[in-house]
């Protein structure tokens, strides 16, 4: 099993060098189809070109889920044109993958009935179906952890590429245990993992691949990720960060020597110590060459502690 292949989530906004010093350092870009969202599919497309680029693979996400949780549903013709455009303007040496439109039962903050998620699935399928149909098999479906085993193999024998999602409201180590269920009962089966980069999550379930925006949120919450020898830290750097008056939280009340590796790290990619602590985009910069070197640093997943799991 090779080392998981990590897709880089979330509207990174900043400045055109900033995105490009990005786009020199991610080989894995997701980027949502939503109708907000569209743009910045777009801008990254255009980012696979430029001299430098390390983007090998990009997904497109329909956007079903932001839609759901706005009370909407995306329409699959309209989703087909998006898909269409985009790649258009992907270069071809980049390999485009395409996650399905998936009807998502019931609405934020109700759970659907029996019947409701049994005509999400069989809509699910039929969209699945006609972009397949359209597109070929750079699309991927999904299967979902509020879903049964009988589903899982169905979805399982739909593609050789296959999306799985953890529910995101459940503790991690429910959602490891889960996924290595999962992986059990499909072994050989290359996985996508949904916003599935906790750090016990990529070290122990053998993701083919996976997507993450951590580090964008990192940067958004005031901090900058720090690969500390493999573990990586968020730091909290932001002068309006309430950390600041927490002894030993913030890079401005740390031991001296952590503090000066963390500056030294930010002046490594040519950012100042002002820079983290005043400025967002220098933060996501450095929180996202920061994500790249901790994943280049991570081992191959742990297969004997997916074998040692008990059946859930």
């Amino acid at each position: 099993m090779s080392k998981v292949k990590l897709f880089f989530s979330g509207t990174t906004g900043g400045s055109d060098e900033m995105k490009q010093r990005l786009a020199r350092a991610f080989t894995h870009r997701l980027c949502s189809c939503h109708d907000a969202y569209v743009k910045e599919a777009k801008i990254w497309a255009d980012l696979c070109k430029i001299d430098g680029a390390a983007i090998q693979e990009m997904m497109l996400d329909s956007g079903a889920f932001t839609a759901w949780s706005k009370g909407k549903r995306v329409d699959l013709k309209h989703l087909i044109s998006v898909y269409k455009n985009i790649m258009s303007l992907i270069p071809k040496h980049v390999q485009v993958w395409l996650i399905n439109l998936d009807v998502i039962p019931g609405s934020p903050g109700v759970t659907a009935g029996p019947e409701e998620i049994a005509q999400a699935i069989k809509t699910s399928d039929e969209n699945f179906k006609i972009l397949k149909e359209e597109f070929g098999d750079i699309v991927l479906p999904v299967f979902h952890q509020n879903e049964s085993e009988e589903r899982m193999f169905e979805v399982a024998e739909m593609a050789d590429y296959i999306c799985v999602s953890p529910r995101n409201d459940l503790p991690e180590w429910t959602r490891v245990n889960w996924s290595n269920y999962v992986h059990r009962k499909l072994p050989g089966k290359k996985c996508h993992g949904l916003a599935a980069t906790g750090g016990t999550m990529l070290k122990q379930v053998p993701w083919y691949s996976v997507d993450s925006a951590t580090w964008l949120y990192t940067a958004v919450m005031g901090r900058v990720n720090f690969n500390d020898n493999g573990r990586l830290t968020a730091i909290a750097t932001s002068d309006q960060s309430p950390d600041r008056h927490n002894a030993g939280m913030h890079i401005c009340n740390m031991p001296p020597g952590t503090a000066q590796a963390i500056i030294d790290r930010a002046a490594s990619y040519g950012l100042t110590l002002e820079q983290i602590v005043t400025d967002q985009n220098a933060r996501r910069l450095m929180s996202g060459l920061e994500f790249v070197s901790w994943h280049n640093s991570l081992p191959e997943p742990n297969h004997m502690f997916q074998d040692s799991l008990f059946e859930l």
